[in-house]
């Protein structure tokens, strides 16, 4: 294919991935016995997160941006929801449910971060390297 035309697939297709996340988290959190149970939720972000990356190669600064904000708002709707469901919970279980999730999101963060950087690196973008 044309490279012109490479260039425009990827611009149509960008917010693809961001709405692509937001329907699966509106699909957890609509789905109480999915989420109720924290530990399946959280390690279910984890697994799906790592693997949907944007490319290292051609997918610019402003896309992993984008994503990890979406993913940021996608934890603490996360968190609320689990809360929410298990509002008889005591304040100990209910702290370790917002803990659990929040540790999941940071390392999920993390990940991401990671993934970012060596994308700016390798697209010669140092200052945003070093920035994230």
């Amino acid at each position: 294919t044309h490279p012109l035309a490479h260039a425009q697939r990827r611009t149509l297709l960008r917010p693809l991935q961001v709405l692509t996340e937001i329907g699966n988290a509106l699909r957890l959190i609509s789905h109480p016995h999915e989420l109720a149970d924290v530990h399946r939720a959280s390690a279910d972000a984890r697994g799906r997160w790592r693997k949907a990356l944007p490319s290292a190669a051609t997918d610019g600064v402003p896309v992993w941006d984008e994503l990890i904000r979406a993913r940021r708002a996608i934890s603490r709707a996360y968190a609320a929801r689990c809360l929410e469901l298990n509002p008889s919970a005591e304040s100990v279980e209910r702290a370790s449910y917002v803990s659990a999730l929040g540790v999941a999101a940071a390392d999920s963060q993390a990940c991401l971060f990671r993934h970012a950087t060596r994308a700016a690196r390798s697209q010669g973008n140092f200052t945003a390297a070093k920035d994230l």
